[in-house]
């Protein structure tokens, strides 16, 4: 007889130790997995866990909360460089409203204030009293009045409709634009150049600037003087530009005030009657609704030249001077001139015809 025997046992204790190493690995891959997924998942998306945080920190009174930048060029980085942008926009803008309706505050008590005084102090029963404090009462009401239509335009500058680009014949406009400046005030008006090109502009809102900028001048300066009105094409860096100055002799702005006279309710010394202060403030943002901005040039009693200053054409349709327009479009090529800063005390040209 021949007997073979087998010890299963054996095969059973390897079997289910392979069982359990089997179980053991099905569990540990996934723990080891969710946690390594957990850890980079964590710190990819921390950036996204600080925006979060700080949309709920960020309030009306309190726009310091900043994300911090992750290393690195990804989209999270890129999102977070935004969202402190946009942060930082909405910072000055309450900052400018905060400054605004201080400054509205303080233009507009100031007439009030000075009204009731006088009304206080009227005598009802003289006559002269009388009349003298209707013409405070009545002045000083004209001058909020004045105030409050250029805080209404100034206002209505930051909407985006606010400048309207069309092409615009400059030298029809130069002449309008002068006939109706030569009759703000006493004073030798000169038109001085015209371009006869065609320009992207908003006519009405560039007559508008420029009838603030003649009446400025009118402030500044005595009867009788002369005051240019000047348009030119010139080549600037990125393409032609359109100079809109005007030129006067008047008492001028002190170096240290040249930057300041753009600043809201900011009057130079030396005015001749009222003004709001905010002339120059809605010029500049007619010259920056254009994509341009505002240049001054003035020394103490030899006047001040102030100048438009904005480019021909919009970045949507760019020409180069002195290349013609498509066909149709209204736009005329020419030759570009410049004019440094040193020849506004030159002798003026004036216009013939």
């Amino acid at each position: 007889m021949f007997v073979v025997a087998n010890d299963i046992g054996a095969q059973r204790r390897e079997l289910w130790q392979s069982v359990a190493l089997f179980s053991g690995m099905s569990v540990l891959a996934p723990l080891l997995a969710g946690w390594v997924g957990y850890v980079v998942t964590g710190r990819l998306l921390r950036p996204l866990v600080d925006l979060r945080g700080a949309t709920e920190q960020v309030t009306v009174t309190d726009l310091e909360h900043r994300v911090q930048v992750p290393d690195g060029g990804d989209d999270i980085s890129a999102l977070a460089q935004n969202f402190n942008r946009m942060l930082e926009r909405i910072q000055e803008g309450f900052a400018e409203r905060r400054r605004f309706m201080s400054d509205v505050g303080h233009e507009s008590r100031t007439p009030l204030t000075i009204v009731r005084g006088t009304l206080e102090t009227t005598d009802v029963q003289d006559p002269d009293d009388v009349a003298e404090s209707h013409r405070i009462a009545m002045e000083e009401l004209d001058r909020m009045g004045r105030v409050v239509g250029d805080l209404s335009e100034l206002a209505a500058s930051s909407r985006p409709d606010y400048v309207k680009l069309r092409p615009v014949d400059l030298a029809s406009f130069t002449r309008s634009a002068f006939a109706r400046i030569e009759h703000i005030g006493e004073r030798e008006w000169i038109l001085e150049r015209t371009a006869d090109v065609v320009a992207e502009a908003d006519e009405r809102r560039l007559t508008q600037a420029v009838v603030r900028l003649a009446a400025n001048a009118v402030r500044y300066s005595d009867e009788g003087s002369r005051i240019w009105l000047g348009v030119d094409q010139v080549l600037g860096p990125e393409g032609p530009e359109i100079h809109v100055s005007v030129r006067d002799e008047g008492v001028g702005i002190a170096e240290e005030d040249q930057r300041r006279v753009f600043e809201r309710f900011t009057r130079a010394e030396g005015a001749r009657g009222a003004g709001s202060g905010l002339g120059l403030p809605i010029v500049q943002a007619i010259a920056e609704g254009h994509a341009g901005a505002v240049r001054s040039l003035s020394r103490l009693g030899r006047g001040s030249t102030f100048t438009i200053v904005f480019p021909q054409f919009s970045a949507e349709a760019p020409s180069a001077v002195g290349e013609g327009a498509e066909p149709g479009s209204g736009h005329t090529g020419t030759r570009a001139t410049h004019r440094s800063d040193d020849e506004t005390d030159e002798p003026p040209r004036r216009e013939q015809g």
